[in-house]
């Protein structure tokens, strides 16, 4: 946490450093309940700020459903052009289930596993029963082994402008 306040404090945050810190709120919460949701959703706000992308806003959607709730969070995931994204359609799932719309989860998590057999990605690891309310972790680990199989990471480069300032309190 001190490197990644050390390169925070001079508020010219770049995508590795907000990335640094948004894993920082998140391990130091001992439950999903217990995770700072707003810097998560304020961390990522900068994200798009800087890097926009419909994956980081996937993310700060996810963060805004534990925030707002499951119906704004949906909202907000709709409005991302990644049907034929796997973790997209497994967060359109988990948001769908937890407004206990249980034939359109089902069919959003079906739509999940067609995409990512259709990509030839390994299937996410599965759960027995339902997704816990704590699903996000999970679905978290799923989407960040699928994505460490199928994409690579690549120097985003120099910043081109001003970043926005955006409170960064982590924790501790």
């Amino acid at each position: 946490l001190a490197l990644v306040r050390e390169c925070l404090a001079v508020n010219r945050p770049g995508v590795y450093q907000i990335q640094a810190a948004v894993n920082a709120v998140h391990t130091t919460a001992r439950t999903s309940a217990d995770t700072d949701w707003a810097q998560i959703a304020a961390l990522y706000a900068q994200l798009l700020a800087i890097s926009p992308s419909p994956v980081v806003a996937l993310n700060r959607a996810v963060a805004i459903s534990e925030l707002d709730g499951p119906a704004v969070g949906l909202a907000a995931v709709d409005q991302l052009a990644l049907d034929t994204y796997h973790p997209w359609h497994v967060t359109r799932a988990e948001l769908l289930r937890r407004l206990d719309r249980p034939a359109d989860a089902r069919a959003a998590y079906d739509a999940g596993d067609t995409t990512a057999r259709s990509v030839g990605s390994p299937r996410p690891p599965t759960t027995t029963g339902s997704p816990s309310s704590s699903g996000w972790r999970s679905i978290s680990t799923a989407a960040m082994n699928w994505s460490r199989s199928t994409c690579s990471t690549q120097d985003v480069g120099p910043l081109t402008g001003p970043v926005p300032a955006v409170p960064l309190g982590l924790p501790g």
